[in-house]
């Protein structure tokens, strides 16, 4: 099958990883992982024939318990964007907006926030939970207007997009001027993918496409309009914990994930690099 690289299009690649399985969901099947020869993202070929088939009863995606918010919202706190730093009225965008806690973590801030999901079902869910505009056709979206948001988060969203550049540049269209854009993307490169292998969490084949670095973030921006105005390695204890349960146990288990996930906390704070945000601006 011929190779064509999601960034830069191109034909050559270098294996990187192969037979890996969905430890999270336990899904038959494998994915293979490649390199581009030459912007070096790492990705998926071939990639899924059915996407919207990966996310059919996705946990990520489901209403949680009120403890579970409590935490999160403790715990990965500073994981997230910090919306309280951007000035009264701002308008923020959760492009890729999950269950929706991340949007609805603002409700006490002075804030015009709004969502995006892929699915139109999840989507009108969201919005009638949060009380908040949450769309599932960019071109809706629009509509708002253009040069309509001073930031667009994408937390955990892009390793999942099969065209992530489209996704930069449909983004553009909707910022205002020096607006922001705030990517939070599994590191492929860390310690953590690195000791832990096909076993990683971050991994999470085959919903993960492709990881793209700050070599290729940077070749995007330049390419659709941006300027790279910082990169920052996150601590995120969740793929720490996550993948030492799977090699512990042969697969995810969440009893297990909670009870590693004490040092995953500190392993994450004391050698952060499994997560890295980059800060986009327009231009």
């Amino acid at each position: 099958m011929n190779f064509s690289c999601l960034v830069c299009g191109g034909p050559v690649y270098e294996p990187w990883l192969d037979k890996c399985r969905d430890y999270f969901l336990g899904n038959s099947g494998f994915a293979t992982y490649v390199r581009c020869s030459e912007c070096g993202l790492v990705q998926q070929h071939p990639l899924p024939p059915d996407l919207a088939a990966l996310y059919e009863q996705y946990p990520i995606h489901a209403k949680k318990s009120r403890l579970h918010e409590w935490l999160r919202r403790r715990i990965l706190r500073n994981v997230y964007y910090d919306a309280s730093q951007l000035p009264p009225r701002a308008s923020i965008l959760d492009f890729g907006c999950g269950d929706g806690w991340y949007l609805d973590s603002l409700h006490n801030l002075d804030l015009r926030r709004v969502g995006y999901e892929f699915d139109l079902d999840h989507a009108r869910q969201l919005s009638q939970n949060l009380g908040v505009p949450v769309w599932s056709e960019l071109n809706a979206l629009k509509t708002i207007g253009e040069a309509s948001f001073d930031i667009v988060t994408l937390h955990y969203v892009m390793e999942h997009l099969a065209d992530p550049s489209a996704c930069l540049r449909n983004i553009r269209s909707l910022l205002v001027p020096n607006g922001l854009v705030y990517l939070l993307l599994p590191n492929i490169h860390s310690w953590e993918a690195r000791l832990f292998g096909r076993r990683w969490h971050g991994l999470d084949p085959p919903r993960h496409l492709s990881f793209p670095d700050r070599e290729v973030i940077e070749r995007m921006a330049r390419a659709e309009g941006y300027e790279l105005v910082s990169t920052k390695n996150i601590a995120f204890p969740n793929t720490a914990a996550a993948s030492m349960a799977v090699a512990f146990f042969g697969r995810f288990k969440h009893f297990a994930f909670l009870a590693f996930y004490p040092l995953g906390m500190l392993l994450s704070k004391l050698f952060p690099s499994g997560s890295t945000a980059y800060l986009l601006r327009k231009s």
